[in-house]
């Protein structure tokens, strides 16, 4: 998996669903450096991470995942 991507994924649905990245750490019950490091790239976000993202931010978690 393409980690930035993702991450610039997870940032674009974030914006638009209006939350802070505070906002969806507290979601997913992560801290706000965690959401920083994956919408930047710098830690893969484990699948069942992404899944718990996908919920907080209402979206199918295959729109997260990049197209090959």
């Amino acid at each position: 998996m393409d980690d930035k991507k993702i991450g610039e994924r997870i940032k674009k649905w974030r914006k638009i669903r209006k939350l802070t990245q505070k906002d969806l750490a507290d979601k997913i019950k992560k801290n706000i450096k965690s959401i920083q490091r994956y919408e930047t790239g710098i830690n893969p976000v484990q699948i069942d991470v992404l899944n718990s993202i996908a919920n907080a931010l209402k979206v199918e978690l295959s729109t997260l995942l990049p197209k090959e």
